[in-house]
């Protein structure tokens, strides 16, 4: 209503002939009313505000007694009961935010933290990180170790390197390697990382290269860096993207070998295969296609890339295209009492089990780049130094 007076607010009249609030969702003459509905959207927010108590300010806003928000752990954020209504209910929301956080008595490090006896071993022989300091269980007895002389050496090379060695309790080793089996032994160093590369040299000799299409696991990835390494594999490249990193996972998946070896990556793997067929490599997939032969078929007279793909959709189609020849696994005899239906349902090995596979194949002794001229007469093959070597006794050497 206008007057000479300014603008009132008009009000509307209720049942018994009161002033009732104005029109609006947020318009109120109760000072309460308004109270809780602030207090609700405060709790949005993530902060609890006790409606029953009204303090007033110049701006107009409400707020508890002291003029503080409050905050209460999860296990009272509800109550109910039969006093719970409108006029007294309490809404408890606990703010994360507001926790103070100290620090945990081993100190925050933004590097890896590797864990377990074989990857910290192999890391100190392999000498690629910035290793900042070694974390031992507090009174390990490494007597009673199963590695007890891998242990031993570990402490000696850690000694010998200058590298500060803290001892912690069980507990803080666990919160370190995440509840995995770090064997008392974790080792805080920088990152590694992988090296570049664009094609594939020339080359005169028998070598084998495994290139893995986005395999995503550290543990399929770390078993595979593990086969390559103790078959003899000439190099490892993976995509650049959508590929598993080289993590503390990997290295303790590889049993250590990630951190003696030098992992390749492309940014283009179906550019990266053409360029490497262009200098005389063969590029051999693996694939469940009508298309693919037995593996024992597969030729083996020129440097060979085996390429693996990915654990849920395998080679990617492009990649597929690249290459030379594509291979499968035959399986063995069914498994007795096995119906057609249940011997469908497992028609594949998993990635790292078929790259064992295949790299034994080629990389075995029957491959040209371990295997001499056989004597056929005498079941034996003839070394560097003319001596007959029965086959059966050898074992491969591998191609580094």
């Amino acid at each position: 209503v206008n007057s000479e007076y300014g603008t009132e607010k008009q009000y509307q009249k209720d049942s018994f002939g009161r002033n009732g609030p104005p029109k609006g969702p947020y318009s109120s003459n109760n000072r309460f009313d308004q109270t809780r509905r602030e207090s609700f959207v405060e709790q949005r927010r993530g902060v609890y505000v006790d409606p029953t108590v009204v303090r007033s300010y110049p701006s107009g806003s409400s707020r508890s007694e002291d003029g503080f928000k409050r905050s209460y752990p999860p296990s009272q954020m509800y109550r109910s009961g039969p006093d719970r209504t409108d006029s007294n209910r309490r809404r408890y929301e606990y703010d994360y935010t507001r926790e103070e956080k100290t620090e945990p008595v081993y100190g925050y490090y933004d590097g890896d933290h590797l864990y377990g006896i074989a990857p910290v071993r192999m890391a100190l022989h392999g000498a690629r990180r910035n290793i900042s300091e070694l974390l031992v269980q507090t009174i390990t007895d490494l007597s009673n170790k199963k590695d007890e002389t891998s242990a031993k050496e570990i402490i000696s090379l850690a000694q010998k390197l200058s590298i500060p060695i803290r001892e912690f309790s069980k507990h803080d080793l666990n919160m370190l390697s995440d509840n995995r089996p770090h064997q008392g032994f974790i080792l805080r160093a920088k990152p590694l990382q992988f090296e570049r590369i664009l094609q594939l040299e020339p080359s005169d000799k028998y070598r084998v290269v495994l290139a893995l299409d986005e395999v995503w696991d550290p543990q399929n990835f770390g078993a595979l860096l593990r086969t390559s390494y103790f078959l003899g594999c000439h190099k490892v490249v993976v995509c650049a993207k959508n590929s598993a990193p080289l993590s503390p996972v990997v290295s303790k998946a590889s049993s250590g070998a990630m951190e003696v070896m030098t992992v390749f990556s492309t940014d283009n793997m179906m550019r990266f295969l053409d360029r490497s067929t262009e200098s005389g490599w063969q590029v051999v997939g693996t694939d469940l296609g009508e298309k693919s032969i037995e593996l024992k078929e597969c030729p083996m007279d020129r440097p060979t890339v085996v390429v693996l793909g990915n654990e849920g959709h395998g080679v990617r189609t492009n990649v597929l295209r690249r290459c030379s020849h594509l291979v499968k696994i035959a399986g063995g005899k069914a498994i007795s009492g096995a119906t057609d239906s249940s011997e469908a349902m497992v028609d594949s090995l998993n990635v790292s089990v078929t790259g064992g596979i295949v790299l034994h194949h080629f990389l075995s002794d029957s491959s040209p780049s371990s295997t001499p001229a056989p004597n056929k007469e005498s079941n034996s093959a003839i070394d560097t130094n003319g001596k007959a070597t029965p086959i059966k006794n050898r074992t491969s050497r591998p191609i580094l």
